[in-house]
């Protein structure tokens, strides 16, 4: 039996969740999925790269507080809206899904946000600091 590398398992985790997104279409939303990006620090730039080279995802919005890092993302995505606040992506009714990349202690707010939106939702690891926190994201992903 071959052993699985933690890289080797996110990577396919990461292509699972790509995957699942255009799911979305079938059930009648529209031609493409509108996906904003909340973070775009390393792992957010990998996170776009892998979520636009899918057909259904159009790059619709990105964030960062850091206005350098927005601005190197926004170069190689000239489409893409530009903020640095995201309650603006996360409150934009044309974003459909959000992809959370910020700081770790930003992940459970910005999805419990994004869920009471009514936004699909993926959070990079960790999805949250302890227990009570993954609770409220359950409870408003519900």
């Amino acid at each position: 039996m071959q052993k699985v590398t933690r890289r080797q398992f996110i990577g396919s985790m990461a292509a699972g969740a790509a995957l699942a997104l255009p799911v979305r279409r079938v059930l009648g939303a529209n031609n493409a999925i509108n996906v904003g990006f909340i973070g775009t620090g390393s792992r957010g730039g990998q996170s776009i790269k892998w979520f636009g080279e899918l057909s259904d995802v159009r790059i619709a919005a990105l964030c960062d507080p850091d206005r350098k890092r927005l601005e190197a993302a926004q170069k190689k995505n000239p489409k893409a809206k530009a903020v640095t606040d995201l309650r603006k992506v996360i409150g934009d009714k044309d974003i459909d899904a959000v992809v959370i990349s910020t700081c770790n202690h930003w992940h459970a707010l910005a999805a419990v946000w994004a869920c009471q939106a009514g936004k699909d939702v993926y959070v990079e690891k960790p999805v949250s600091h302890n227990i009570w926190e993954g609770r409220k994201i359950v409870e408003a992903a519900r």
